[in-house]
């Protein structure tokens, strides 16, 4: 989407059968800032260190509305879930494809996505 990318900074929060963890803040890599870190068109890979949740049901997503632009268009949500004791490494998929803005798309700042239902059971 033109001007998909974002300045501002981004929060994950996840819901999972055992409660919620977050919002956890997107940490830039080193040295990114503005279009270099979720900028438009790109794919950005975060590493982020959470309490188990148990199986994932949703994810929320936002941002502090900071910078030059910063209205997000966000695609997707991939999270990599690491083996715990009791389930295997799982990949959850979470689809939007709409703006995370004040003034673009529903207008909100935040946004919850749902599990995929092709994944739901």
């Amino acid at each position: 989407e033109p001007g998909g990318g974002t300045t501002a900074q981004c929060y994950v929060t996840f819901r999972g059968e055992y409660g919620d963890y977050g919002p956890c803040q997107l940490e830039r890599p080193d040295g990114a800032a503005g279009p270099k870190a979720l900028g438009e068109g790109c794919k950005d890979v975060f590493d982020v260190c959470a309490l188990d949740v148990g199986p994932l049901k949703a994810v929320t997503v936002s941002h502090d509305n900071t910078g030059n632009s910063p209205s997000w268009h966000l695609t997707a949500v991939s999270v990599r879930r690491a083996r715990t004791s009791t389930e295997e490494a799982r990949t959850y998929e979470f689809f939007y494809d709409g703006w995370v803005s004040a003034d673009k798309g529903p207008g909100s700042l935040r946004v919850e996505i749902g599990l995929s239902s092709r994944q739901a059971g």
